[in-house]
């Protein structure tokens, strides 16, 4: 009878830690992993980078959510997001080839701005296993001197499925992250008028 009564402690104390992550908020640290890129510039290209700016409409970058659908708490990233997708940006076209000139005065090089739209994340629920979503969304606008302004929207999309209810998981965004670095640089070559040089890793 004491063993059986341990047990139903042990199984309400579960459920109960459980419930607890669900309705407290949440903070998180998405770690970046560079997706598999396998093309480098082979011309040298120098550009400026503005922002991102931040212009999303939440507060915070995610949600918890219950079965029924219902938001109980928030989940906020450990850093800013657009200090997040600063890093990233800086990293994937370093790693492409690019340089960044730091210098605001330089009127001779492209400039690239960005603007973040959307930087969030949150479950959706299944009957069995929890999706969670993450999704970047960012109007880029790239000016070439003496050539013109051309702007674009770019998207990353991630997603995770768990079958562990209630433990928040930053999967879903970090799935974007790459998503997202992939097509930035890529889209950024293609608006630069580069993708000749853009040639893959021999």
């Amino acid at each position: 009878m004491k063993k059986q009564t341990y047990l139903l402690l042990a199984q309400l104390s579960v459920i109960l830690a459980i419930s607890n992550c669900v309705f407290f908020d949440t903070e998180i640290d998405p770690i970046y992993t560079r997706p598999g890129i396998d093309r480098k510039l082979t011309k040298k290209i120098a550009v400026q980078i503005n922002g991102p700016k931040d212009n999303t409409k939440f507060v915070s970058q995610g949600v918890k959510k219950v079965s029924l659908g219902a938001v109980t708490a928030n989940v906020y990233t450990k850093k800013p997001p657009a200090i997040i997708l600063k890093e990233i940006i800086v990293s994937e076209l370093t790693n492409a080839g690019l340089s960044i000139d730091e210098k605001s005065n330089n009127d001779r090089i492209p400039k690239i701005e960005i603007f973040l739209n959307v930087f969030f994340t949150e479950p959706e629920i299944g009957l069995f296993a929890i999706s969670y979503f993450g999704v970047i969304d960012t109007d880029v606008i790239v000016t070439i001197p003496e050539e013109g302004i051309y702007k674009k929207k770019i998207k990353g999309i991630g997603d995770q499925y768990t079958l562990i209810m209630g433990l928040f998981t930053e999967g879903g965004l970090e799935l974007a992250m790459q998503d997202y670095a992939k097509k930035f640089v890529y889209s950024i070559v293609e608006l630069l008028g580069e993708s000749r040089y853009y040639n893959e890793l021999k």
